[in-house]
């Protein structure tokens, strides 16, 4: 009688634990886990990091810390992910790391190399496309974390009806030009590109 007291009592909090989600409701042993409880500190969703470099990125490497520092180095990350600071023969990567990271990778390659000590600040400016042409709203738009042509043209509010939707032109700071399906992307994901900052979105008049 009394194991089956227990038994019932056990399978009572089970379910208690799980409605709460884990709240201390006195019936969970020490080590307990409920099951779709997720530790402190150990959940699944990734934020995305804001201060990770990307390509299109124009970013600005100021010098200090030596008698006669190099002049502030501007330089809009290339699609390659790189960028040339100064008094580097080779190209440095740069997108995929935060801007401290870039920092001190860009310290370690100056120091003892080139300079006995130099010390630098790394800042991103802010990060901007551009849609015009025959969309519903065209302007300058923040880019905001990974994003697409699709998605680029949903923030100026989709294209109006004049549109010539199969040759809409993506036009890279580089000066690459692509050409955009927008009925094909939209029936599959394959077909939409990446859009960086810097890009001009834009979506031309059909001439029927």
């Amino acid at each position: 009688m009394k194991k089956s007291l227990k038994n019932w009592k056990t399978i009572v909090c089970y379910f208690i634990g799980v409605i709460f989600l884990g709240l201390n409701t006195g019936c969970q042993p020490s080590g307990a886990t409920v099951p779709g409880a997720t530790a402190p500190g150990n959940g699944s969703m990734v934020q995305s990091n804001p201060d990770i470099l990307t390509e299109g990125d124009r970013i600005l490497i100021t010098y200090a810390g030596i008698p006669q520092p190099p002049l502030p180095h501007t330089e809009q990350i290339r699609q390659d992910g790189t960028v040339q600071p100064p008094f580097l023969t080779a190209p440095v990567k740069a997108a995929g790391l935060t801007t401290g990271e870039f920092r001190q990778k860009l310290v370690n390659l100056y120091v003892p190399s080139i300079f006995t000590k130099i010390s630098l600040t790394v800042k991103a400016e802010e990060r901007y496309f551009t849609v015009d042409g025959e969309v519903n709203v065209p302007g300058l738009y923040p880019y905001v974390g990974t994003m697409t042509v699709l998605k680029g043209i949903a923030s100026a509010r989709g294209l109006n009806d004049f549109a010539k939707k199969g040759r809409i032109r993506v036009t890279r700071v580089n000066g690459e030009t692509l050409t955009f399906n927008y009925n094909k992307a939209r029936e599959n994901p394959a077909y939409d590109i990446p859009l960086y900052p810097g890009d001009i979105i834009n979506a031309p008049r059909r001439l029927y």
